[in-house]
Order: C-alpha cells, then structure tokens, then sequence
C-alpha cells in the first residue's frame, strides 16, 4: 500500500512538471530569470568591488520580466496576481541581498529593475497579443471532455485539430431589444451571419471574466464598465454547430444595461457590425439562416435567459 501511494505521489508530480513544460510563457519566463541569474553570478564574480551590483541587478531585471511573461503572457490586461508577485519577488530578493550584506545602493537598485523588469515584460505581453490577434494566432488552452486542461495550441492549430476549448458568448438585452453582431466576410467560419453580442475565445489561462472584459473591449473599442459579473452556472458544449466542428464550452453572460452602438469603434477584422433587435424580432430571426445555428437547445436556453433578465426589475 505505502509502495502505492509512493508511486502515485511521483506520477503526479511528474505530469505536473510535464504540463509546466508545456506550458509556453513557464517555459520562456524560467529561461529569462535563469539567463538573467546567471549573468548576475558571472559578473559578481567578474566585476571585483562593484560585482554586487550585476548579482542584484540583473537578477532583479529578469525575475521582473520573467514574472510578466508568466502571468500576463498572451493576455491583454495587466493582472493583479503580476503585480503582487513582482513585489514578492522584489522583496525576497532584497532580503536575501541583505543577510549576504550587498550595499544598500545595489539591493535598492536591484528592486528598481524588477519593477522596470515587469513593466517592459507586460508591454511586450500586450505587443505580442496584439500581433496574435491579428493574426488569428493567439495560445488557448485545450482540454478533454470533462473540462481538464490537457495542453496549449494556437487558435487555429485547436481548431484543425478538433480540441476542446473555452468560449465566452455576452448577451445584452437592454429590457425590449437585444443586441446582435453581424460577422466580419473575413471570418472563416460562419461569415456575414448574425451572432451573439460580444463573444470569443478564452487565452491560456483566463478566467471567465477576464475572457468577457478582454472580448468587449476589442471587439467593441469601448470600456468593460461591468465590474465582475457572474458567468451563468450552466456551460454549454458545443461540438458540432451548423454542420461545423468546433468543440468549444461555452460560459455565457447575460447582461441588462444600455449601450449606444455610436460609441462602438469595432474591430473588423472580427465584426462588421452591430445592432438592436426588437426581442420578439429576435425570437424569430434566430432560427432562420441569418443566424449562426447554435441550435434549438442553445436558442431556447439563451431566450430563456434573456426573458428573465428582462421581466427583472433593475
């Protein structure tokens, strides 16, 4: 039995590691906080009297970065788990510079260069998720049927590939209309088709409210100004739609608020365009070829939704 156990406690601690080195921004963030220790170690040793620099230094410049590859990679907004562990970090590092008895002018320095570390590390995260979307290329996590996370794959790649991945479909009603997105021509997969108010996918390691905020903001050009709402509780498969292989879960929003379409500045390369639809209008034109075919069992939950909310009192 202890043989076991014992066996079992390394087989998971070997798949962890093996799903950390899968992980892409792991694996980039601990080669530049690896290069960056070792450049400390090297000029410590190399620069005599002002060595103690380049140990706090460089070290400092690389755990900075490193940290925002690893907790922003990929991801549009700057999150607080960064943030806190870049203070973390910067705090361990002056403490441990402090009992080897480096000057103070190093230690402070070196606690500089995180901050500066993990502010150039962030913007180049946001360059990079620029020219991924823009691209179509960005990472997303993959997972088997009963939502674990088995891997990452570009968006593309998961798709050709029939991997399950995570969606966000934001439905806004605004109490009598609800508001729909007519699909850029340059979409590959339902083009020039009516869909849902605000939706795509979740990159590598988000949460469904970073997803939604993320989506809102790039598809329309104007602020998430929601706070954190909850995602609905029910998450819907969707594994064949329209006749198309798309294998994605879909957490939903269902949200009850005004929105003036003239304030959008839309990215067309994902929407052509948006507007409101009477909802009894919508009802009808949902189940017709000018909308994707998500679906009777996906309409009928999505106007139920939608029917709560607006006989809601605000």
């Amino acid at each position: 039995m202890l043989i076991l156990h014992v066996t079992k406690f390394f087989h998971s601690v070997f798949e962890r590691i093996k799903s950390l080195f899968r992980n892409k921004n792991f694996v980039r963030a601990a080669v530049v906080y690896l290069l960056s220790l070792a450049l400390g170690v090297v000029g410590f040793f190399a620069l005599g009297e002002h060595g103690w620099y380049a140990l706090t230094c460089a070290p400092g410049l690389g755990s900075g970065f490193a940290l925002a590859l690893l907790n922003n990679g990929h991801k549009k907004p700057v999150t607080y788990q960064s943030v806190i562990s870049t203070i973390f970090m910067s705090v361990m590092i002056t403490v441990i510079m402090i009992l080897l008895r480096a000057p103070i002018a190093s230690v402070a320095l070196g606690m500089g260069l995180s901050f500066l570390g993990s502010y150039l590390g962030f913007i180049f995260c946001k360059w990079e998720n620029r020219k991924a979307v823009e691209a179509g290329g960005e990472i997303i996590d993959i997972f088997d049927t009963e939502k674990n996370k088995i891997g990452e794959m570009e968006k593309p790649e998961a798709h050709d590939k029939h991997q399950w991945h995570k969606n966000v479909h934001i439905w806004v009603t605004d109490g009598e209309r609800v508001l729909v997105q007519l699909r850029s021509p340059r979409k590959k997969v339902f083009p020039n088709t009516w869909d849902v108010s605000v939706g795509g996918h979740f990159v590598s390691g988000d949460t469904p409210q970073e997803c939604a905020a993320r989506e809102w903001e790039e598809e329309l050009g104007t602020p998430w100004e929601f706070g954190e709402p909850e995602a609905d509780s029910e998450v819907k498969p969707l594994e064949i739609c329209g006749g198309q292989a798309i294998f994605e879960f879909v957490y939903f929003f269902f949200l009850k608020c005004e929105f003036d379409t003239q304030r959008a500045k839309l990215l067309t390369a994902e929407v052509s365009e948006i507007k409101w639809l009477p909802f009894e209008t919508f009802k009808q034109k949902i189940y017709t070829d000018e909308f994707i075919p998500y679906g009777d069992d996906y309409w009928e939950f999505v106007v139920r939704k939608l029917e709560n909310l607006i006989m809601k009192k605000n």
